[in-house]
């Protein structure tokens, strides 16, 4: 399910396989969800923030709290804590 939710809501920025978007001049790149470096915390719940909450000020990414439950959100970092590099 967090497969699912992954691909319709964040594979097109963060990519297929979570390893990043290009950007262009209106999007900044969006970054790897699959390595271990995460700019907006890397705990389980700081992760479910950051879906939830979007990224202030700018909010190059978007809250999800309107289009996802938390239940939901906890399938999507299940996901990329399931595809994580090791």
């Amino acid at each position: 399910m967090g497969k699912q939710a992954y691909t319709r809501l964040c594979a097109p920025c963060h990519g297929t396989s979570a390893e990043g978007g290009a950007g262009n001049d209106l999007i900044p790149a969006s970054p790897d969800l699959t390595d271990a470096m995460w700019d907006h915390g890397a705990t389980d719940g700081e992760i479910f923030a950051t879906i939830k909450n979007g990224v202030a000020p700018e909010f190059n990414m978007t809250p999800f709290k309107d289009r996802l439950k938390d239940d939901e959100i906890w399938n999507v970092v299940n996901y990329l804590r399931s595809i994580a590099k090791k």
